[in-house]
């Protein structure tokens, strides 16, 4: 059961023959045995990701069905001990990858229950994953631009590295003028809009206390 995370890991910093290898090794000796593990849903996220990061069209194919049953929910391995957040993510990345017409509205459903459920860290993904597919689709620039901010506002005070790769942005923790970080310059923005601590803790997915310091 050690080969999904070797290709996690490949995938994770950026070895493309590596990864594509154990891609195609786990496909040919076949996915039933992991089936019956309680790492599937995590297994099936490593292998999204791999077909994603590899642009694999032929095995994004072969794995878009078999997040239907995840439709809706979270994929988490074992008790919890990892949360990888909505699976229609993923089975939107896939479609987009497909070209489905449908990845869209998989997506908002993705970012539906990341918002329902306060998780910042899965709504910086989802944002992320939603740009790619509205360049992929040729979307108004400024709707792409709007789903980067969005994203980024999460991404950078958070440190989320592989969704400000996503995205195309710089490393975290640039500075603005005044020394001040994006998180703190959009909240600047936001106070001189008339916003309260707590309609910008809801906007940008933060605690009331965050948004006060």
């Amino acid at each position: 059961l050690w080969a999904p995370g070797l290709l996690a890991l490949y995938t994770e910093l950026g070895l493309v023959a590596p990864a594509r290898r154990v891609l195609r090794w786990l496909l040919d000796e076949g996915l039933d045995q992991y089936e019956q593990s309680d790492d599937w849903p995590a297994t099936l996220a490593f292998l999204a990701e791999a077909a994603l990061a590899l642009e694999d069209e032929a095995v994004a194919g072969q794995l878009r069905p078999r997040l239907a049953e995840y439709a809706g929910l979270n994929l988490a391995a074992g008790l919890l001990v990892a949360v990888f957040g909505s699976a229609d993510r993923y089975r939107g990345a896939l479609g987009s990858l497909l070209r489905r017409r449908d990845a869209l509205d998989e997506l908002d459903a993705a970012l539906e229950m990341d918002m329902r459920t306060s998780a910042p860290l899965h709504v910086a993904h989802t944002r992320a994953t939603r740009a790619v597919h509205l360049r992929r689709v040729r979307a108004p620039a400024r709707t792409v631009t709007a789903e980067v901010e969005e994203a980024r506002r999460i991404a950078e005070p958070l440190g989320l590295r592989r969704v400000l790769r996503t995205i195309g942005t710089g490393a975290p923790g640039r500075l603005g003028p005044d020394g001040l970080t994006g998180r703190e310059l959009e909240i600047l923005r936001l106070l001189a809009g008339g916003l309260s601590n707590r309609d910008i803790a809801r906007r940008l997915v933060i605690s009331e206390s965050t948004a006060a310091n």
